[in-house]
């Protein structure tokens, strides 16, 4: 008994000792150069009517547990339709509004933790050939064009191959942008251990970085300069989901 609580004191003092040290996840250079870097707030401390900020962007209560009366299951999105209500049954599920500026909105909602049957449904809802043992799914519904985008991460809490896609978001029109993991850490008297796991996303549009999130410490949200607010607006909204993901699962 006595040693576990030195073991967690001493974890504990590593963890401030990290903190405090310039850190961050490793970006691609286009990214450093000509991006936007907003601190996250809302992710440390009780987590009852979590509320997530970076920048000008800000989202609802974070709602756990939703269910598919809710709102944001539109019927609009394949993934939340009513023949794959099925996907209601996942252990891991919870909602919120993304709001941004210029009275920006989307509604989102967020399934993990699937069932092995869910997790074929989603393969064959995504059209994917791949075998997976989790995922993380849910769909963006921007509110002041109905346009619904759905989004799907592969095996979240595993490593990835080097430089293989981790999923997408996609929408009606088939514009699709591409998550990738970040792995690397850098700045000073970075732990070994923390280096291979997954510390972030790199999302890309046709091949170039358009933004990324960072779920290290308190985390980051990173814009790439002059992309459309439509973008802003979903890269935030999975961002947050990411990022709530990650503190659910740390739980």
């Amino acid at each position: 008994m006595k040693r576990n609580l030195i073991l967690t004191l001493y974890f504990m003092l590593l963890v401030g000792i990290i903190s405090g040290v310039s850190q961050g996840v490793k970006l691609p250079e286009t990214l450093k150069d000509n991006s936007a870097i907003l601190p996250v707030k809302g992710r440390m401390g009780m987590q009852i009517n979590q509320v997530i900020t970076f920048g000008d962007f800000k989202t609802s209560k974070i709602k756990k547990g939703w269910t598919k009366s809710t709102k944001v299951t539109s019927t609009n999105s394949v993934l939340f339709a009513s023949k794959t209500a099925s996907v209601s049954k996942a252990s891991q599920k919870f909602s919120f509004t993304q709001f941004g500026p210029d009275n920006m909105e989307a509604e989102v909602a967020c399934l993990g933790e699937l069932s092995q049957a869910d997790i074929e449904l989603i393969k064959n809802i995504f059209a994917i050939g791949i075998d997976f043992k989790n995922c993380f799914s849910g769909s963006i519904e921007i509110v002041n064009d109905s346009t619904t985008w759905e989004f799907i991460i592969i095996d979240p809490d595993s490593k990835p191959d080097t430089d293989v896609s981790s999923g997408f978001i996609r929408n009606g029109n088939d514009e699709l942008i591409e998550l990738y993991a970040i792995t690397e850490l850098e700045g000073k008297k970075i732990p070994k251990f923390l280096q291979g796991a997954v510390q972030g996303y790199e999302f890309r549009l046709n091949g170039k970085p358009i933004g990324a999130v960072s779920l290290y410490n308190k985390g980051n949200v990173i814009f790439y300069d002059n992309i459309s607010d439509t973008h802003k607006l979903v890269i935030a909204s999975l961002s947050t989901a990411l990022l709530v993901r990650t503190d659910l699962n740390d739980q």
